[in-house]
Formats: structure tokens, sequence, C-alpha cells
């Protein structure tokens, strides 16, 4: 099948965002050549990540608003309580669906950045905020460190800029989940038992709708299939939970994603 992220995706996370996408990516973006938006060179392959839309604090105020492609505000709460269509309101700002969210809050001096991200296996319904001091702190939020710890090789592929962690929606999203997103608490409890105990239960479970599964998995070697699955996708889990965050903002970080209040 060769590497998902060197290929353009097939659908976009803009059209169906409760869709998981192929290999436990979250999110898929689109790419407009004639959007102005950020552009963040994404790897050694040439691709590059775009920001997609910005959450702006008022300033002086406390609410929040996205600016459309006509850089009409839009606001989405109102005397700092958010509104009833806020999630509909957040898809009319520019360049949504183009990249993950940002919010950017506090004033333009002194600015503080937050993305929202997760994997399958977070806890609850919802993605996490995630507060950007640097560029670790960004490729933390894309990619959950899905590739190694230090330097994530899923940011090394033809086109894996479109690929992410990171919501398009920020808090107005729900997170996709999969057959492992239901046991992914429960493993954390049976901790070095793993995963042995775990696929038995999952495969019995899936017998609740599938007659016959459990032994059917039993049989051709299928649960060691999701055995190996089930490791993999708690090695990433692991993974996201050792990420320590940049303690200061790197000024350089507005060149990259810029303040539109400025």
């Amino acid at each position: 099948m060769g590497n998902v992220l060197d290929k353009v995706p097939t659908d976009y996370s803009d059209t169906n965002p409760t869709k998981m996408q192929p290999d436990s990516w979250l999110q898929t973006y689109r790419h407009d050549p004639y959007a102005h938006t950020d552009r963040i060179p994404w790897g050694t392959k040439g691709s590059h990540l775009s920001v997609g839309v910005k959450v702006l604090q008022q300033v002086p105020g406390k609410d929040l608003y996205v600016m459309n492609t006509h850089g009409q505000k839009i606001f989405i709460t109102k005397n700092g309580v958010q509104l009833p269509n806020a999630s509909s309101l957040i898809t009319q700002g520019a360049n949504y669906g183009l990249g993950p969210l940002v919010e950017i809050l506090g004033p333009p001096t002194n600015p503080e950045y937050y993305m929202w991200s997760g994997t399958d296996m977070t806890d609850g319904p919802a993605y996490k905020p995630v507060k950007i001091n640097s560029m670790s702190d960004l490729q933390f939020a894309m990619t959950q460190n899905m590739g190694t710890d230090a330097d994530p090789t899923a940011m090394n592929n033809q086109h894996s800029g479109q690929y992410g962690m990171a919501s398009i929606s920020g808090p107005f999203q729900k997170i996709p989940k999969d057959i492992w997103s239901a046991v992914g608490v429960e493993n954390k409890a049976i901790g070095a038992v793993g995963s042995q105990l775990v696929v038995p239960l999952v495969a019995d479970a899936i017998s609740n709708v599938i007659p016959g599964f459990g032994m059917v998995t039993q049989a051709t070697g299928l649960q060691q299939d999701l055995t190996n699955a089930l490791t993999t996708a708690m090695s990433s889990y692991k993974k996201s939970m050792q990420h320590q965050g940049t303690s200061s903002f790197d000024t350089s970080l507005s060149n990259t994603i810029t303040d539109p209040r400025l």
C-alpha cells in the first residue's frame, strides 16, 4: 500500500470531521495555492503545513472572533460567553480546513498561541488544548510523536503537511474514534499486563456485533495482528504523554504564525 503520507488525501476533514483517516491520522487538510495563509515547511520532501482558521481575542476586550475572506470580524462569543452557533460560525473564517485551527489570545505584544490536538485514544470526546510556545510544541500538536520522539519521521513525506493530529475546529470538534479508543483508558490501568489481555476482550466485544468473530480471530491468527496493532497504538500514546512543552514563548514563532491584529 505504501506510505499514506506520500499521497494526496482522498477526502478532507472540513467535509467529514468525524472520519478517522488512514494510519490513525485524525485530520486531513486541504491545500490552496491561492489562499493567503501562513505556510510552514514540513519535513524534508518539500511538503508544507498551512495554518487554518485563526481565532483571535478582541483587544481591548475578551470576546473571540474569526475573520472571513473579506476581512470582516465574525464573533463567536458575546460578553465572554460562547454563542450557541459558534461551531458553525467558525467555519466561516478564512482558511478554515486548510490546516489546523490556531487560537491567539492576549495582547499582540505578548500573545499566547494554542492548538487542539489528540489521538484516537485520548480520554473523552474532545481535542485537548496545547500551548504553542515553539516549533517543537507545534510539531507535537501536529504529530503527537507518531514518529520518533526527537524528530517525528511522520513529517518527512511528500504530503505529510496534509495529515495531522491537530483539529481544524479546535474545541468545536469531537475526536474521531476507532476500535482501540474504547480500550485506551482500560489499557492504561492494566499497565504491565498490556495488550495480551485486552485484545481477547476486544475480540469478544466485536463478537457481540459479528457472531463468531472471537473464534475466527483465534483460528486465523488475527488476534496476534490485533495485539501488534494495539502495541503500536499504545506506544504512540505513551510517546505523546512524554512531551514537555517549551516554558517560554519563542518570539520567532510570531514570524511563522502571524497575528492578524498587528
